[in-house]
């Protein structure tokens, strides 16, 4: 570097007094003297000297010169304040830590920014807000606590292991009673189709139907022996006076069978005997002794069906329109004749040595009041016919 000086003037660093001497100053310093030391045009802090004191050392650098120029060093210039986060930093910060204050502060400040926030931008984050909003400090409510469980069922230990329970729809003793009755209807005694049923025929003219059959025919499901477990459990469980069974309880069959055929084929013979026109007691009382004792037999099952038949076809209503006025005059004598002999043999053979003094009988014992429903008027012609068919 070099500084001029004035003639008469001294530098501060050895300047020569005649002004014109080459003086080594760092940057920065003043020269004493009436003349001044340019360094501006090297890019060097200047100085004037005029006799006064010299500046205070200013630190490298100064004088606004940048630093590190002409291989002096400088001071370095103070960092630059850093920057306040933008709006949407913060926005987005505060949406990763979940802080809904955070997002509402950082939508402020765009907003008086002037941040823009577009459209989509401004819903999401309404959206989240939304969404994230802080709740009340209110605890939250008490679920009610949750039944414990059942206490797991053990089996009985020793018991007789349960029975198999058969698939299909509950069975009852009137669907197996139906079930017999019309395989029972179908066919005959003895025919081919009894035989390819599986019927079996007994001696005293009942008759059978294999148990597994049955079960199948009332809806029963699963293996054979299954569904005769659930028929024969049925069967069991009713009151004596239905079903029947053989000896060795594979098949079963009705109390009632027996005793409704006997009555009711006796009954029909009884009917065309009464309409007849050489009509004799005598033709009808062997009708009438197997009737009373089908009607029995047939059991309680069938009381309502025997009352049935005997009002339906042993009534005055059920008279031939057709036939000839003193034909059904006797006809209807008849009818009475054989409804009053059936109903006093009937309840003999039902009552049988306990019958008491008022119980049902030929002539003497049948009460006036029953035999006065059934004639109406009482004369000796029906006395003596009831006497007749009674012996």
């Amino acid at each position: 570097m070099q500084g001029y000086g004035a003639a008469g003037q001294n530098s501060v660093f050895g300047g020569s007094p005649q002004g014109n001497g080459m003086n080594r100053a760092p940057a920065g310093f003043g020269c004493g003297g009436g003349g001044c030391g340019d360094f501006s045009s090297h890019g060097y802090g200047g100085g004037c000297g005029s006799g006064a004191p010299a500046f205070p050392p200013q630190p490298p650098g100064g004088g606004g010169r940048p630093a590190g120029v002409g291989g002096f060093l400088t001071a370095p210039s103070a960092p630059p304040p850093a920057a306040a986060p933008s709006p949407l930093l913060r926005i987005r910060a505060g949406i990763e830590a979940g802080n809904h204050a955070e997002v509402m502060a950082g939508v402020r400040e765009a907003d008086v920014a002037g941040v823009v926030l577009a459209p989509n931008v401004r819903d999401m984050i309404k959206q989240w807000l939304a969404v994230n909003s802080p709740k009340a400090s209110e605890p939250p409510p008490e679920e009610p606590p949750a039944p414990p469980p059942p206490p797991p069922t053990e089996p009985p230990a020793g018991g007789p292991p349960p029975e198999p329970e058969s698939k299909g729809p509950a069975v009852t003793s009137e669907k197996l009673r139906g079930a017999l009755l019309r395989f029972f209807s179908m066919a005959a005694k003895g025919s081919d189709a009894a035989a390819g049923l599986g019927i079996i025929e007994g001696d005293d003219g009942n008759r059978y139907l294999p148990l597994p059959m049955l079960g199948r025919a009332v809806g029963l499901a699963g293996e054979e022996f299954e569904v005769a477990m659930a028929a024969y459990k049925v069967v069991t469980e009713t009151p004596p006076g239905t079903f029947m069974m053989t000896d060795d309880a594979r098949s079963v069959g009705l109390v009632e069978w027996v005793g409704w055929e006997e009555f009711s084929s006796s009954l029909d013979a009884i009917v065309s005997g009464t309409r007849d026109p050489a009509f004799e007691p005598r033709s009808i009382q062997g009708h009438v002794a197997r009737a009373a004792r089908g009607a029995v037999r047939s059991g309680p099952c069938r009381q309502p069906d025997v009352l049935k038949r005997l009002q339906e076809n042993l009534s005055s209503e059920g008279l031939p329109e057709d036939a000839a006025p003193a034909l059904r005059s006797a006809i209807a004598r008849r009818a009475r004749l054989a409804l009053a002999c059936l109903v006093d043999a009937i309840a003999s053979q039902g009552l049988g040595p306990q019958a008491g003094v008022d119980s049902m009988g030929l002539v003497g014992q049948l009460p006036r009041t029953l035999f006065g429903i059934i004639f109406e008027n009482i004369d000796d012609r029906d006395k003596g016919a009831c006497a007749f068919l009674g012996e």
